[in-house]
């Protein structure tokens, strides 16, 4: 269709190549950030609050839709931004849906008072062997229609739900879902059961 269209004026076949190199060239720089601005983007992960599920580096892409069609869930790894700094993203995962009851009694999460198994969560000691007493009891807080729960997998090392700078975050406020990890090589996959 291009091709037509150039045929219709008096150029060499040099200059209509480099018109349609120029051309496909920006309809691929629009498909790009199109893209990246509704469908999925890619994220540098920073700090050490998801370890082990996501490490310092690890580059992953959050799918922006998944929560135009679908609820939260969860255990969802999630990316909202920083209240005091929209530039930032925090990265987090889902512990307490809306109007559910979250707290935390001697280290251990209950969700509507009942015990939450955990299988990612990790309490780290410190140096003299015991068990660190961050955020060992918190709450108990009944979240809104619109709030979510998030902790980091390494509890000691996140600043979550548990923190003032963060706190409960809204559901319109979730930019997308953790769902591939594209870097390192060796970590490459879905992150559906991190």
């Amino acid at each position: 269709m291009l091709g037509k269209l150039l045929d219709r004026y008096d150029l060499s076949e040099k200059k209509k190549n480099i018109i349609k190199m120029f051309v496909y060239i920006i309809v691929i720089v629009l498909l790009a950030l199109l893209w990246n601005a509704f469908l999925m983007s890619p994220l540098k992960i920073v700090g050490h609050s998801m370890n082990p599920s996501l490490s310092e580096g690890d580059v992953v892409f959050v799918n922006k839709l998944s929560y135009k069609f679908g609820d939260v869930e969860r255990y969802d790894i999630v990316v909202f931004p920083y209240k005091y700094d929209n530039s930032r993203r925090l990265v987090k995962r889902v512990i307490a849906l809306p109007n559910e009851k979250v707290e935390i009694k001697d280290g251990i999460l209950y969700v509507n008072d009942e015990k939450l198994e955990e299988y990612y969560g990790i309490y780290k000691e410190r140096n003299d062997g015991e068990q660190s007493t961050t955020y060992v009891n918190w709450g108990p807080v009944t979240l809104g229609d619109d709030e979510i729960f998030v902790l980091g997998d390494n509890r000691n090392q996140s600043d979550d739900s548990r923190s003032s700078d963060v706190g409960l975050v809204k559901t319109d406020d979730i930019i997308g879902k953790v769902s591939f990890r594209i870097w390192p090589f060796n970590g490459i996959g879905g992150m559906e059961g991190q």
